[in-house]
């Protein structure tokens, strides 16, 4: 204790900071994305901050509610009422210490860059499209189709003054564009005042300055009782359904979070433990279920702030956490100046970074296969539902590796314990993945070299996944070639 207090918690403290500016205000947008009160946000931004960062295998990810769960939460309260939150949580929970207690993470490893990305767009859809009808200090009118066909008597209501409000569409536009304005030319402050919760000052001054007749952010005075505790009436909704919903939200949750810790281990050089990651995950949403709170997984915004922001152990996330209940438990009152209308704004901006349309022509230049795998998962959940975008996606890109061979063989030869060589024959799919990764782990060799000119077939998810280790390894003072 006496050498981290001497070595690392003066930058944990600091990046903690860092952290629980960004956090604040994507827990309670998210929170009103998924169709709840903000605290709900809040209370499941401080479990993952102090229980998941606590027992977390990638010590400087942050995790809490993410945007990425929105749109699945918003249908299953839809469906099942606000009671689902908390066997939701639960089963979620369960779901992700199974996977730890069998060791299978690493599989997660093989779900094409594609699906993900398609998952990531359709839901950065969904989320832009919803937060137009908050942003008028409105609601969604129904699932993705039905709120993109809304959209036009949206605006001409609105312009006409027949319904919505334009002071809070206002102040949605000047949250939208204060975020990316006060990146660029916010200069040294932009690396303390974190772009969010500069918009979130903007929009308050302009809301409390002006009088504008908007909504804001209700925060009960007695937070505790407003949640949603597991009882037994919460399991009274559990029949084949739920189970349905459940499972594709464990799996995306799973999902996202590992694709969050690979982002960070690019990032800092380091190679985290994805089993004890999920553990982590699956005791945070367990928490999460019992208060009947949002679930959680591990998001990149938070992670690559915590990271950017010089923290150096786990510390920085759990500190995190303890900023969030002295928000929330003692200064809530400061909250309900913000409108909701910023919320949206927040959100807006958050759905056109997922969605990511300057990558869409790489991706179609990349492999005309990926890119099919992309526009239908991302088309069937905009137009359709996520569960129905998911499965489809994945079937399909299963579909069209199975047109191929899926043999490969990986040839080893030592030189020493200084040179190593790899050798791949055949087809390497997004399939072969965890295989890969059981071979070149725990390398200790100066050099290797990956001989790819033997393949007859290299999807874009094993070429991703071999160019992330050489960037790690090189990192580690590795030489790694990979000959194609």
């Amino acid at each position: 204790m006496n050498s981290y207090i001497k070595t690392h918690l003066n930058k944990d403290f600091l990046s903690s900071i860092v952290v629980f500016l960004v956090a604040l205000p994507l827990c309670m947008g998210i929170a009103i994305a998924s169709g709840v009160p903000p605290v709900f946000g809040l209370i499941s931004g401080i479990i993952g901050g102090i229980i998941v960062g606590t027992f977390s295998g990638s010590p400087l990810q942050v995790s809490g509610p993410a945007a990425g769960l929105a749109v699945m939460v918003f249908e299953a309260i839809n469906k099942f009422g606000i009671e689902v939150l908390a066997p939701l949580g639960i089963f979620v929970g369960l779901f992700q210490v199974t996977i730890y207690v069998f060791k299978l993470a690493d599989y997660f490893k093989a779900i094409t860059p594609s699906l993900v990305k398609g998952l990531l767009g359709g839901i950065g859809a969904l989320i832009l499209i919803s937060q137009f009808y908050v942003a008028v200090d409105g609601k969604p009118i129904g699932n993705g189709l039905e709120n993109i066909m809304g959209l036009p008597n949206l605006f001409s209501d609105l312009f006409s003054r027949e319904s919505g409000n334009l002071s809070a569409f206002f102040v949605a536009i000047a949250t939208l564009l204060s975020i990316p304005l006060w990146q660029k030319f916010g200069g040294k402050l932009s690396k303390i005042i974190p772009g969010p919760l500069f918009a979130v000052f903007v929009a308050t001054g302009l809301g409390v300055g002006l009088d504008l007749k908007l909504r804001f952010i209700n925060i009960p005075k007695n937070i505790l009782s407003e949640l949603n505790f597991i009882s037994a009436e919460s399991f009274s909704i559990i029949g084949p359904s739920f189970f349905a919903t459940a499972f594709a939200m464990a799996m995306v949750a799973t999902a996202e979070t590992l694709l969050s810790v690979k982002a960070v281990d690019q990032m800092t050089g380091t190679t985290s433990d994805y089993n004890k990651e999920i553990r982590a995950q699956g005791l945070g949403n367990f928490v999460a279920g019992i208060f009947g709170a949002l679930p959680i997984t591990g998001v990149i915004v938070r992670s690559s702030a915590n990271v950017e922001s010089g923290a150096k152990t786990r510390g920085s996330a759990i500190i995190h956490g303890f900023w969030l209940i002295v928000m929330v438990f003692i200064f809530g009152e400061v909250l309900k100046f913000v409108p909701n209308s910023t919320l949206a704004g927040i959100l807006i901006f958050t759905g056109i970074k997922l969605l990511d349309v300057k990558s869409i022509p790489g991706l179609i230049k990349k492999s005309k296969s990926e890119a099919v795998v992309y526009f239908v998962t991302m088309g069937l959940i905009v137009c359709v539902d996520l569960l129905t975008g998911v499965v489809a996606g994945f079937i399909c890109s299963v579909a069209l590796i199975a047109r191929r061979s899926k043999e490969l063989n990986l040839e080893k030869v030592e030189s020493g314990e200084k040179e190593i060589k790899f050798t791949f024959k055949g087809q390497a799919s997004f399939l072969q993945i965890p295989k890969i990764s059981k071979a070149l782990h725990g390398l200790t060799h100066r050099s290797v070299t990956i001989d790819l000119k033997n393949l007859n077939y290299l999807d874009w998810a094993v070429e991703e996944q071999l160019n992330s280790w050489k960037d790690i390894q090189s990192q580690r003072g590795m030489n790694v070639s990979i000959v194609r």
